[in-house]
């Protein structure tokens, strides 16, 4: 025993390298790779099989090369699939368990996955597959039409692949009618069949992938009855297998005769591969053709099924959904005249994730980087030096967590791990004990200790929170699926009392950001996340010596700092770091050409002489610094200060793009010659109108004059300004300004913290909308008030919940979020504004810890639709240009009609969905930034 195990510990240190030279370097072959589902090692034939015979299965053994030592990619249906596909194990392939996507089906591959349908297209293939797919739905970036198949028949759900007498098969993404509800009247296997066939025909003359993953023997237990007679009496008394009966919900079929009918469905699936043979060699193609026949896994015992009266396992422990030998081993043969030799086998030891780097070396392919899998054309071939793993590795969810390594002749098995990742693994070796009855854990710890180090280097984060089961694992799925009263969001299409759109109304834009989601988010999101980065995208303006963001179609090039600013925040910073530095950069260029005045209309009826600063009409040079910059940037509004948060939290995130002198020498400038102006140390607030509202009363109390809404203070103006000292105090400490400069900042901040929570608190804690030029409070609360008093830490704990409770919220439609106001019908306050909405979320979030990310998107998926506010003659006239109609993220909805109106492909409309997204962690890329 000491011998093998220097031996194995050799083994562990380099690849072992069968030389075998024999025949010439295949030419590009076609490749028919048929995969049996839930059918056992001994389950054929040519493997043992006493109880019925396999002869077409055997004829492609005795005429090509048995493969022993062959293991699936996992003891389940989709995992295993998912390692054929990637050439992963189940430590890093992307599926890991049979779970349920978002929009039916299972999970789905993302985008952007290689496979090995990718790689044969690429080369040249066409490629198509037939049968069961169980890698994602209709419309997922898992659809077999995006993962390399040019053409697919079947089933896409692996459930529904169940019932042999489907209603539905999918014809690539077109559903084909099969069979009336209830009846058995086409039986799908032969209906793939005869697909299967047909593209192996059209497709004689040229190179071609056909991978017929079949449904034959899984559960439910069903052939003909023309075949089920065949075996009906061969096996004894049979005890049929009643669906009614027992606990577990099935949705198999009865059988009354179990036995005959498992016989009879691999009868069919052994005629059927017969009849593909028989086909390529009709066809003269047989001499560049190679057929591969595997099983997805070990045998099953649903249905009825009874693998141990068929001895499904041989010699091996375990089946299905077991990590022992007999879930994981499985039969395989290859078949490829004049190149693989006739009647040969080999004890290589091979796995799913070698099937990849074969085909691609039998393609001529190049081979990806990133798999685990090692190619085994060389043993197949007789041409080459053959690698052999160090060792294989399996991961199996269910059961309490399954762990597994084959390390040369040694296994080792892990259960419990998901109560006990640290747990007792058992050891095996396998060729004086195959069905692994004794455990050698206890005398060779050593290689315990290999294995369990093994375990835990071969498991990678998983890209689904599904998926979790290992410490460290933090994937999070995000689906946004969301229904309350009205307003529906679900996987292609959102929904209101206003109406409906649809995934298929929506563009499919393709913006030049490569930032991709995960992929546990519905069609309908991913959709909106593109239509989110070109929206943005379309924002960008370029001049011969600058680039910055416009502020929406509507607006043209104009530069607005607060649009600016709150779309770095919400979730530019990310992605487009260098536009936003030279948006912000061109912000305070542009302040500093026109001074620091404040606007006044010709008649003065807002000019406040107790703010001192300069109030003055505009200049002709002026207007030509504003025409050049398409702004209207006289900071009438004290929005402004909003430029600090911004470039204090991009800096922060691109260090190396962080200029800090620069936004310290730049912030000290503004607070002293406008900012300070604007502050009452009667009560140590600020005045000044709050965020993005027009210098009016459009959205306040009709009895407020302009001169009123400039001397009010509201909530979320001082919360800003409160963010912006912070940002002063952190750029002190970053330029290594004198220590007392950091603490100048952090006290004016913190008084005006007190001053905040002393002055914009209702009784019931709920901040209030403003505080008046006669001291009095606003009964009605403001949401970005609240939002920001809690995002920065002005209110915390009990405070920041009670701030949030009971906020009002209003149903027109749909629910919205606003103070609404219902003395007042002016356009601010007649609508809900998706980037409010999403301040106020995000803050709530902070406020109560619970996620509103479904609800949030659901909100900003109304501004993409349902229905458009009608246009004014003025805006159809002059405007014809600004709006997309439906499918772009909007200005604004209108209360109470719910209709999306104001600009399309808005700038900070669609940063909300960036945010929305960056929040509920699913940016599968975020590494990726936009240069």
């Amino acid at each position: 025993m000491k011998t093998r195990i220097s031996l194995y510990l050799s083994l562990c240190l380099v690849f072992v390298a069968q030389i075998v030279v024999h025949g010439e370097p295949p030419e590009k072959l076609n490749i028919i790779y048929i995969l049996a589902d839930d059918l056992g090692y001994a389950d054929v034939s040519f493997n043992g099989q006493e109880k019925f015979t396999t002869p077409h299965l055997d004829r492609l053994a005795n005429d090509g090369m048995v493969f022993n030592q062959h293991y699936s990619g996992s003891t389940v249906c989709a995992p295993s699939r998912s390692t054929l596909m990637t050439g992963q194990h189940t430590g890093r392939t992307p599926i890991r368990h049979n779970s349920k996507g978002p929009a039916g089906g299972q999970l789905p591959l993302p985008a952007g996955t290689v496979t090995v349908a990718k790689v044969l297209q690429e080369a040249g293939y066409v490629t198509g597959a037939f049968g069961k797919w169980g890698l994602g739905y209709t419309g997922s970036e898992g659809d077999p039409s995006r993962q390399g198949f040019d053409v697919f028949y079947g089933y896409k759900d692996q459930v529904n692949a169940h019932h042999y007498y489907p209603q539905i098969l999918w014809d690539n993404n077109t559903k084909v009618q099969l069979n009336s509800k209830g009846k058995q009247e086409v039986y799908a296997p032969f209906r793939i069949q005869e697909e299967t066939l047909k593209f192996i025909r059209e497709n004689k003359d040229r190179p071609f992938f056909c991978y017929v993953p079949s449904v034959l023997p899984h559960a439910e237990l069903v052939a003909p009855e023309a075949y089920i007679a065949r075996f009906r009496g061969n096996f004894g008394e049979e005890t049929p297998y009643d669906a009614k009966k027992g606990s577990r919900k099935t949705g198999y079929g009865s059988q009354a005769d179990p036995k005959a009918a498992f016989a009879a469905m691999v009868q069919i699936l052994d005629e059927q591969v017969g009849e593909i043979r028989a086909l390529v060699e009709e066809l003269g193609i047989a001499e560049r053709t190679i057929i591969i026949f595997t099983s997805d896994n070990g045998p099953h015992d649903a249905g009825g099924a009874d693998p141990e009266y068929f001895d499904s396992n041989g010699p091996f422990r375990g089946i299905k959904r077991d990590l022992y030998e007999g879930g994981i081993r499985v039969p395989m043969v290859a078949w490829a005249p004049d190149r693989v030799d006739a009647g040969s086998e080999t004890d290589h030891v091979s796995a799913f994730w070698d099937v990849l780097p074969t085909l691609a070396e039998l393609a001529g392919a190049p081979v990806p980087d990133d798999i685990d899998g090692l190619s085994f054309a060389p043993i197949l071939l007789q041409n080459g030096n053959q690698s052999s793993h160090q060792y294989l590795y399996w991961e199996f969810l269910g059961g309490g967590g399954k762990l597994a390594v084959r390390m040369g002749n040694w296994k080792a098995v892990q259960l419990g791990v998901s109560k006990n990742p640290d747990g007792p693994i058992q050891l095996f070796d396998l060729p004086t004990d195959p069905e692994e009855s004794i455990d050698l854990a206890a005398e060779y710890p050593e290689l315990v200790e290999q294995a369990r180090q093994v375990m835990q280097e071969a498991h990678a984060k998983p890209l689904y929170a599904k998926f979790n089961f290992l410490p460290g694992d933090d994937a999070k799925d995000a689906l946004f699926l969301y229904r309350k009263g009205p307003l529906k969001l679900s996987a292609d299409a959102i929904h209101d009392a206003v109406g409906s759109i649809s995934l298929d109304q929506l563009p499919t834009p393709k913006p030049q950001i490569g930032v991709k989601l995960k992929p546990a988010t519905t069609p309908f999101t991913q959709r909106m996340w593109a239509i989110a980065l070109d929206d943005i995208e379309r924002n960008i303006v370029l001049t011969d010596d600058i680039r910055y963001f416009g502020a929406g179609s509507r607006y043209g090039n104009r530069v607005y700092t607060r649009d600016i600013a709150l779309t770095g925040v919400l979730g530019a910073n990310f992605f487009y770091p260098k536009i936003m530095k030279d948006s912000l950069v061109l912000t305070r260029k542009i302040r500093r050409e026109l001074g620091y005045k404040v606007s006044q209309n010709k008649d003065k009826d807002h000019v406040v002489e107790e703010i001192k600063v300069p109030w003055e009409v505009i200049a002709e040079s002026d207007k030509e610094i504003m025409a050049k910059y398409r702004t209207n940037s006289y900071t009438r509004r004290t929005d402004d200060v909003v430029w600090l948060w911004a470039a204090d939290d991009l800096f922060t995130k691109h260090p190396e793009l962080a200029d800090w002198n620069w936004l310290y020498t730049v912030g000290e400038e503004f607070f002293k010659d406008f900012y300070d102006p604007w502050f009452d140390s009667s009560d140590g607030l600020y005045r000044g109108q709050p965020i993005f509202q027009d210098l009016t009363s459009s959205a306040y109390p009709k009895h407020l004059t302009i001169a009123d809404c400039v001397l009010m203070k509201a909530a979320s103006t001082n919360a800003l300004y409160y963010r912006g000292m912070l940002a002063m105090a952190h750029a002190a400490t970053m330029s290594s300004q004198e220590p007392e400069q950091k603490v100048k900042w952090l006290k004016r901040a913190e008084a005006l913290k007190a001053a905040f929570q002393n002055e914009f608190l209702l009784e019931g804690g709920e901040v209030t909308y403003y505080k008046d030029r006669y001291g009095e409070l606003s009964p009605h609360q403001h949401n970005l008030g609240t939002a920001f008093a809690v995002m920065f830490g002005i209110l915390e704990g009990p405070d920041a919940k009670r701030a949030y409770a009971n906020y009002p919220t209003h149903d027109r439609g749909v629910p919205l979020i606003h103070p609404f106001l219902p003395d007042n019908k002016g356009p601010h306050n007649a609508a809900t504004w998706p980037f409010c909405s999403t301040f106020f979320l995000w803050g709530k979030e902070v406020a109560t810890g619970k996620s509103l990310v479904d609800y949030n998107a659901a909100l900003l998926g109304r501004s993409l639709g349902t229905k458009m506010a009608e246009k004014s003659k003025k805006i159809a006239a002059n405007e014809e240009d600004w709006d997309a109609g439906l499918g772009s993220f909007h200005e604004k909805i209108q209360l109470p009609s719910g209709l999306i109106d104001g600009s399309g492909h808005q700038l900070w409309s669609a940063a909300a969905f960036l945010n929305v997204c960056i929040r509920a962690g699913i940016i599968f890329d975020s590494d990726k930034a936009f240069n």
